[in-house]
Protein backbone atom coordinates (compact mmCIF):
# COMPACT_ATOMS: atom_id res chain seq x y z
CA UNK A 1 0.00 0.00 0.00
CA UNK A 2 2.79 2.43 0.92
CA UNK A 3 4.50 1.96 -2.44
CA UNK A 4 1.32 2.59 -4.45
CA UNK A 5 0.62 5.82 -2.55
CA UNK A 6 4.10 7.24 -3.12
CA UNK A 7 5.15 5.67 -6.45
CA UNK A 8 5.57 9.08 -8.14
CA UNK A 9 7.87 10.22 -5.33
CA UNK A 10 9.80 7.10 -4.26
CA UNK A 11 11.32 4.17 -6.17
CA UNK A 12 11.85 1.82 -3.26
CA UNK A 13 11.11 1.29 0.45
CA UNK A 14 13.11 -0.75 2.91
CA UNK A 15 11.85 -1.63 6.37
CA UNK A 16 14.48 -2.61 8.93
CA UNK A 17 14.24 -3.29 12.66
CA UNK A 18 15.17 0.32 13.59
CA UNK A 19 14.33 2.40 10.52
CA UNK A 20 12.30 2.98 7.37
CA UNK A 21 14.23 3.92 4.24
CA UNK A 22 12.77 5.53 1.13
CA UNK A 23 14.70 5.97 -2.12
CA UNK A 24 13.34 8.93 -4.08
CA UNK A 25 12.72 9.52 -7.72
CA UNK A 26 14.82 12.39 -9.15
CA UNK A 27 14.41 15.56 -7.09
CA UNK A 28 14.21 18.97 -8.80
CA UNK A 29 13.87 22.43 -7.28
CA UNK A 30 12.24 25.34 -9.09
CA UNK A 31 13.88 28.61 -8.12
CA UNK A 32 13.08 31.89 -9.82
CA UNK A 33 12.92 31.11 -13.54
CA UNK A 34 14.91 27.84 -13.52
CA UNK A 35 14.50 24.18 -12.62
CA UNK A 36 17.54 22.63 -10.93
CA UNK A 37 18.43 18.94 -10.92
CA UNK A 38 19.24 18.05 -7.31
CA UNK A 39 19.49 14.24 -7.37
CA UNK A 40 18.04 10.97 -6.12
CA UNK A 41 17.98 10.58 -2.35
CA UNK A 42 17.93 7.93 0.30
CA UNK A 43 15.73 9.22 3.12
CA UNK A 44 16.19 7.36 6.41
CA UNK A 45 13.64 7.69 9.21
CA UNK A 46 15.20 6.08 12.28
CA UNK A 47 12.81 5.05 15.01
CA UNK A 48 14.82 7.10 17.52
CA UNK A 49 13.67 10.24 15.63
CA UNK A 50 16.83 10.84 13.58
CA UNK A 51 16.26 11.77 9.92
CA UNK A 52 19.00 11.45 7.29
CA UNK A 53 19.01 12.64 3.67
CA UNK A 54 21.68 11.14 1.39
CA UNK A 55 22.04 12.41 -2.18
CA UNK A 56 23.09 9.35 -4.16
CA UNK A 57 23.62 10.97 -7.56
CA UNK A 58 24.43 14.69 -7.50
CA UNK A 59 26.13 16.07 -4.39
CA UNK A 60 27.75 19.50 -4.32
CA UNK A 61 30.83 18.75 -2.24
CA UNK A 62 29.62 17.86 1.27
CA UNK A 63 26.15 19.22 0.47
CA UNK A 64 23.42 16.76 -0.40
CA UNK A 65 20.86 19.54 -0.95
CA UNK A 66 20.84 23.30 -0.36
CA UNK A 67 19.48 22.61 3.15
CA UNK A 68 21.34 19.34 3.86
CA UNK A 69 25.00 19.06 4.83
CA UNK A 70 26.59 15.61 5.25
CA UNK A 71 23.13 13.97 5.40
CA UNK A 72 21.82 16.23 8.20
CA UNK A 73 19.12 18.74 7.32
CA UNK A 74 18.21 22.15 8.63
CA UNK A 75 14.52 21.30 8.93
CA UNK A 76 13.30 24.62 10.27
CA UNK A 77 9.80 24.31 11.69
CA UNK A 78 9.71 20.60 10.74
CA UNK A 79 12.45 19.65 13.23
CA UNK A 80 9.94 18.89 15.99
CA UNK A 81 7.08 17.59 13.83
CA UNK A 82 8.98 14.88 11.94
CA UNK A 83 10.32 12.99 14.99
CA UNK A 84 6.80 13.04 16.50
CA UNK A 85 5.44 11.49 13.29
CA UNK A 86 8.11 8.78 13.43
CA UNK A 87 7.41 8.01 17.12
CA UNK A 88 3.71 7.74 16.28
CA UNK A 89 4.44 5.30 13.44
CA UNK A 90 3.31 7.72 10.71
CA UNK A 91 6.04 6.71 8.27
CA UNK A 92 3.95 7.53 5.19
CA UNK A 93 3.35 11.07 6.44
CA UNK A 94 6.99 11.41 7.43
CA UNK A 95 8.26 10.31 4.04
CA UNK A 96 5.80 12.61 2.24
CA UNK A 97 6.94 15.55 4.38
CA UNK A 98 10.60 14.70 3.70
CA UNK A 99 9.92 14.56 -0.05
CA UNK A 100 8.20 17.95 0.06
CA UNK A 101 11.18 19.32 2.01
CA UNK A 102 13.61 18.05 -0.66
CA UNK A 103 11.58 19.68 -3.46
CA UNK A 104 11.64 23.12 -1.85
CA UNK A 105 14.24 25.82 -1.32
CA UNK A 106 14.44 28.78 1.04
CA UNK A 107 16.73 31.38 -0.51
CA UNK A 108 17.09 33.22 2.81
CA UNK A 109 18.89 30.48 4.71
CA UNK A 110 20.53 27.67 2.69
CA UNK A 111 23.70 25.82 3.61
CA UNK A 112 24.62 26.16 -0.07
CA UNK A 113 22.89 28.19 -2.79
CA UNK A 114 21.00 26.08 -5.30
CA UNK A 115 22.21 28.11 -8.29
CA UNK A 116 25.85 27.70 -7.22
CA UNK A 117 25.84 23.98 -6.43
CA UNK A 118 23.42 22.38 -8.89
CA UNK A 119 22.78 22.52 -12.61
CA UNK A 120 19.71 24.16 -14.13
CA UNK A 121 17.96 21.83 -16.55
CA UNK A 122 15.01 24.01 -17.61
CA UNK A 123 14.20 27.69 -17.82
CA UNK A 124 10.87 29.52 -17.91
CA UNK A 125 9.73 32.89 -19.22
CA UNK A 126 7.49 35.38 -17.38
CA UNK A 127 4.39 33.49 -18.62
CA UNK A 128 5.69 30.20 -17.17
CA UNK A 129 6.43 28.76 -20.63
CA UNK A 130 9.51 26.59 -20.93
CA UNK A 131 12.26 28.24 -22.98
CA UNK A 132 15.76 27.04 -23.95
CA UNK A 133 18.31 27.44 -21.17
CA UNK A 134 20.23 30.67 -21.46
CA UNK A 135 17.46 32.37 -23.46
CA UNK A 136 17.72 35.74 -21.80
CA UNK A 137 18.75 39.15 -23.01
CA UNK A 138 21.91 38.92 -20.93
CA UNK A 139 24.85 36.77 -21.99
CA UNK A 140 27.55 35.57 -19.66
CA UNK A 141 31.18 36.56 -19.96
CA UNK A 142 31.98 32.95 -20.88
CA UNK A 143 29.42 33.01 -23.72
CA UNK A 144 30.88 36.31 -24.99
CA UNK A 145 34.40 34.82 -24.99
CA UNK A 146 33.22 31.74 -26.89
CA UNK A 147 31.54 33.96 -29.50
CA UNK A 148 34.75 36.04 -29.84
CA UNK A 149 36.78 32.82 -30.33
CA UNK A 150 34.37 31.64 -33.07
CA UNK A 151 34.68 34.94 -34.93
CA UNK A 152 38.47 34.94 -34.75
CA UNK A 153 38.58 31.43 -36.14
Amino acid sequence: MLKSLLKDKFEEFIFEYDRVIGKTQMIHIRFRDKLYLIGKFTVTLRFNGQILFRNNTNRAGSYDHPHVSEEFACLGNMKEVLPKMIYAGDYLGGLMLCHDFLCNYNDDDPYYKVDEGWRAVKQYDENNNEIPLGSTDETSEEEDELEDDRRLG
